[in-house]
Order: C-alpha cells, then structure tokens, then sequence
C-alpha cells in the first residue's frame, strides 16, 4: 500500500504483487554459496601463475605429474582468460571470450584456437550458461551442471579423461580462502588414474 500525503491531506492505493518463484535456499549465511558467488555474483578465473593446473597421482601421495608453469599461462593465454560467473539463483556462466585451449581429443593440436572451429560434438565446451550446487560435506562439493559444463580443462571428469562433453561433473572443494588481496578457490577431481586439481582467483 502506497499513502501520499500533501497540504489538503492524503491518499493511498493499494496493489498485489506476485513473486512467481521463491529463492531456491538462503543464499545469506551460507558460507559456501556467499563465497563463490557472494550471493548476487562472482567472476573466477585460473590462478595467473605456477600450478594452477595440476594433476598427481588419485593416491593422494602429493607428488607431480604435471603442473603449468610461469611460461604455460603466457602460451595457454586463451585458457587463461576464461572466467566462470557463479550467481546467487545457482546458474553457472562460462566464457571462453572468444577463444579456447584446444587438445588433440577435440581435434586440434595443443593450441589456442577461435571458439567458432569447436566442431558440433564439442560446441558445449564453448561460452555457455549452466548450473551448479554445493553440498557441505568432508569435504565440500561443488558440482555444475549442463551438458558442457567443467571448470579448469573440459577433459577432466568423474572417473576418467573424457573426449566429449559430460551433462555434470562433480569436484571436491579443497581451499576456500582469502590471501590479503583476492579469494582463491582450488577444486579437484578424480579420473581414477590420477586427480586433476584446478586453483583459480575472484576478479
């Protein structure tokens, strides 16, 4: 109800507004959903540095089979600048901006190539709008949700390398935390052979 008032005295009107939809959860007071999207939205991109993609034995002994070093993100530079925005309404916006990092099981040669030659079975590895959920748990769970969905290298999913896209993976949640300056979120996931972990940073 709405009361206007002026010198000769007042008037009101009243309206029913309909909210079609209730919130999903509570976004406010949810330590892991205010943190990865801060509850209205939050853009993450890969580490600008050593170990941002990484990948070591499923054992858990810590060693290292791989990691990107300093020079990786200047030549995987497409990679680099990819973001993915998490929302407060659970949805999950990936952008390639423009270009991707493309491997041999999509069919290119280790290389940064225009997201357009992502071929049709790989088009869903390109910018798009999926979902995601997080479950507290030991540990935490973040997984997104939609066919092409992924975070750090498309490749890397539940239980194997895969060569096309997968409709969800799921990747347990190892850090959430602030170093001074930005939040850093580091997310791993287990392809039986070994695990792929991913480190990325909050814009």
């Amino acid at each position: 109800t709405m009361t206007t008032f002026n010198r000769g005295g007042s008037a009101s009107t009243s309206q029913t507004v309909n909210v079609a939809q209730d919130a999903p959860f509570d976004c406010v007071g949810n330590e892991l959903y205010e943190f990865l999207s801060n509850c209205t939205s939050k853009t993450w991109k890969l580490l600008p540095g050593p170990g941002a993609l990484w990948v070591g034995p499923a054992d858990g002994s810590g060693s290292t089979w791989w990691s990107n070093s300093e020079d990786d993100v200047a030549a995987r530079s497409c990679a680099w600048d990819d973001t993915w925005t998490f929302t407060g309404d659970e949805q999950m916006i990936y952008e390639t901006n423009g270009d991707i990092w493309g491997e041999d099981y999509m069919g290119f040669n280790f290389e940064c190539v225009d997201e357009a030659l992502l071929s049709e079975t790989f088009a869903p590895w390109g910018s798009g709008t999926h979902f995601y959920s997080l479950t507290e748990g030991a540990p935490n769970q973040l997984q997104v949700v939609g066919l092409g969905a992924f975070i750090g290298l498309p490749k890397a999913a539940n239980g194997a390398e895969v060569s096309t896209p997968q409709s969800s993976i799921t990747y347990d949640i190892l850090k959430m935390e602030n170093d001074g300056t930005k939040d850093i979120l580091e997310v791993e996931v287990n392809y039986t052979v070994g695990i792929w972990r991913f480190t990325l940073v909050s814009e």
